[in-house]
């Protein structure tokens, strides 16, 4: 009963931190320069003020900023997020459309990083301090410190350009409509290797460097030493009792990674002309879309707090000395 209540507590401490955010995300993006109606309008000189006032109606950007936030705050409860300004289409309906590209390449992306990050920062922590540790943290801070865009141009001018091995833009061929159900698998595949390797090479670099420490002070446990003392082969102490509890704070990296499967991939998206959320937030923002622009913020924020809640509720069952006190209402 009183995990329920600490549970219950948490969730009512999400809504004022979502309603902050929603008030100043609202605030914050009609105090930027440009106005929705200046892409239509600045390079057309023939257009008057009459033609950009009854666009300012139409957008409903001549009310009072106040009365903006209110009408929009009565209709995002209801999950309507308006229409877009750029092309009249509902703005969930465009975000339902580039979700699913999104999610595939973050998804992969994180279980790459966690498939190969994991047991890279185990075996350094057990080789610690020999040439195995320092030629595999050495590799791992180069691909760290380099630039995401600058690694996506490199691979695609060495890779798909120079070798031709692997397509660089889109998500999928000219006449992927006319292949096969095993062809178009494949043929996705091919264009998600590039997007998913430059997604991963910088979180693959943290959580290895993130296992890498933990695994280190968790070796140096006394229960560890009591493992030991019992005779227990090594590869149980290692992987059965060190490796499991030096895990345990990558349960909050997971909880905190999920606000990035969305707005994750702006950068490498916009370079390989992938149509997916973090390229349309890019192209939102650059319009100056307000309804797309704040229906992926609220997204964004209730991903986060999702995050941070998952990240509390996982931590807690895993780790058995965590206990919630009876007045922790």
């Amino acid at each position: 009963m009183t995990m329920i209540v600490f549970l219950a507590k948490k969730i009512g401490q999400m809504v004022p931190v979502l309603l902050g955010i929603t008030v100043i995300s609202f605030f914050v993006i009609h105090l930027a320069p440009g106005r929705p109606s200046d892409a239509l309008t600045e390079l057309n000189p023939k257009v008057s003020l009459e033609v950009r006032e009854r666009l300012e109606k139409i957008y409903g950007l001549d009310k009072p900023l106040g009365q903006q936030f209110r009408d929009w705050s009565v209709r995002m409860v209801r999950l309507d997020f308006g229409s877009s300004f750029t092309d009249g289409r509902p703005v969930l309906a465009k975000i339902l459309q580039t979700l699913p590209v999104t999610l595939l390449i973050n998804l992969a992306s994180l279980a790459l990083i966690l498939g190969i990050g994991i047991p890279l920062g185990a075996l350094c922590a057990v080789k610690k301090g020999t040439w195995i540790d320092r030629s595999v943290s050495t590799t791992l801070f180069l691909f760290f410190a380099i630039p995401t865009f600058w690694l996506a141009l490199l691979l695609m001018d060495w890779v798909g350009v120079k070798l031709g091995a692997l397509p660089v833009f889109g998500i999928k061929s000219i006449d992927h409509a006319y292949l096969g159900g095993p062809e178009k698998v494949l043929d996705v595949a091919r264009h998600l290797v590039l997007p998913v390797t430059v997604s991963a090479v910088a979180g693959l670099a943290g959580i290895s460097r993130y296992v890498h420490q933990n695994m280190v002070q968790t070796l140096q446990q006394p229960f560890i030493l009591a493992c030991r003392s019992r005779a227990l082969p090594e590869h149980l102490v290692i992987y059965r009792h060190a490796l499991r509890n030096a895990l345990l704070p990558v349960i909050t990296i997971v909880g905190l990674s999920l606000p990035g499967l969305i707005s994750g991939s702006v950068i490498f998206e916009s370079i390989f002309a992938i149509p997916g959320t973090g390229r349309l937030f890019f192209a939102s923002v650059m319009a100056r879309d307000y309804p797309v622009i704040m229906a992926l913020l609220v997204l964004g924020a209730v991903l986060t707090l999702l995050g941070n809640f998952l990240a509390d509720v996982g931590y807690a069952l895993a780790d058995p000395r965590i206990r919630y006190p009876k007045n922790a209402a």
